[in-house]
């Protein structure tokens, strides 16, 4: 028991932590942001956060009906993976912030020293929501998306990521595993659609 409590101490150190560059970034980001421009990762959390999923079906499903008939498949796909996976990640995150229960950075490091800006919407800090959404999105219209497009969704996901730690809700690890978890879901959820739904029923 000892030896494992050592081993996992030692992984949340290298793998977390980062040998304590996370903590630094996290104060280095939080406070290079000018008072006077917090409005710029105030309006990225607001405009990044997953309650605009449903504006984001809306989206797709008047995309989806603007489609030719020939191209319908691929935005049902596109729709299915948005949905599917964003299910799988919120669920996967609410498990997580459970299992790790990392806490939030006012509880490790203080409220003194760094700026917040609103209040959290759970204790624990592993992982974050916003940029697991905002990673969930991405992949979802990676596909159907050119190179100009795809290069501007994802300067948006890590400016949502940023803003995250901007004010002071979360640390640079967060945000990053939220980011490959996001990603991750999508993939899983685009697999499982192409084995358990049929080419031809795919979201008529």
């Amino acid at each position: 028991m000892h030896a494992t409590s050592i081993s996992a101490a030692w992984l949340k150190q290298w793998l977390y932590d980062w040998g304590g560059a996370n903590v630094n970034l996290f104060m280095f980001l939080n406070h290079a942001v000018p008072d006077q421009l917090l409005w710029l990762p105030e309006a990225l959390s607001w405009v990044g956060s997953y309650w605009g999923a449903p504006a984001i079906v809306a989206v797709l499903l008047l995309w989806r009906r603007s489609q030719a008939p020939d191209a319908t498949r691929s935005a049902n796909l596109t729709l299915q993976r948005f949905v599917f996976g964003l299910v799988l990640a919120m669920s996967s995150a609410a498990l997580l912030k459970s299992a790790f229960a990392f806490p939030r950075p006012a509880l490790v490091l203080g409220e003194g020293v760094f700026r917040i800006v609103g209040m959290p919407d759970s204790r624990y800090s592993f992982p974050s929501g916003h940029a697991a959404y905002v990673a969930v999105l991405a992949a979802a219209i990676w596909p159907i998306l050119g190179w100009p497009g795809r290069i501007g969704l994802l300067a948006f996901a890590i400016a949502v990521g940023w803003s995250r730690i901007a004010l002071g809700a979360h640390f640079p690890a967060d945000v990053v595993a939220s980011f490959a978890l996001g990603w991750a879901c999508v993939a899983i959820s685009a697999a499982l659609i192409r084995l358990l739904v049929p080419r031809s029923s795919a979201m008529r």
